[in-house]
């Protein structure tokens, strides 16, 4: 963890919704323990549906009926996801053969989740290298840390921090 995914997830958030990129935008932090029906009812909530009851089956049905609906255009961000999901459970169809009416991002930590789920397009974010990190490190904190009164001990805090951005 780290090196920045759920900052990365609220920026596309921030600029899908002041673009207006899509009708509905929804961000669902998943985390280790993963919950099928709080996860459906976050998105149920995001795009406009109010269900009664916990049947899952027949919230996913709805949701998948909003999700292709010609007139939706629906942005799905699933944060932090430890192990695979069954999108087709929650109500999100996959596969070729739907008009995609929606998108679904999905951040991890692990590449066989990736490959799980079915991603179509697998994006890997990294640690800094030691010139990036100390750039960043500049960059928030400023040029007086040249000052050679400084600048040791801010190369020491920088190479505690192994190239980490959100450690910087």
């Amino acid at each position: 963890g780290g090196v920045g995914k759920t900052t990365l997830d609220d920026k596309i958030m921030q600029k899908a919704k002041k673009e207006r990129m899509f009708n509905d935008v929804v961000m669902v932090i998943v985390s280790q323990q993963s919950d099928p029906k709080r996860i459906q009812g976050e998105i149920d909530r995001g795009v406009g549906l109010t269900l009664e009851g916990d049947d899952m089956l027949s919230h996913g049905d709805r949701l998948c009926t909003r999700l292709v609906d010609q007139n939706s255009h629906i942005l799905i961000i699933l944060d932090d996801v430890w192990k695979a999901l069954d999108l087709k459970r929650l109500g999100i169809p996959s596969g070729r053969n739907h008009k995609h009416q929606y998108e679904v991002i999905f951040t991890t930590r692990f590449r066989f989740v990736c490959e799980a789920m079915g991603a179509q397009k697998i994006m890997e974010i990294g640690m800094l290298s030691e010139k990036e990190a100390w750039i960043l490190f500049k960059q928030k904190f400023g040029n007086f840390i040249d000052n050679p009164s400084i600048l040791d001990i801010a190369k020491e805090v920088d190479k505690e921090c192994k190239g980490l951005p959100l450690a910087l």
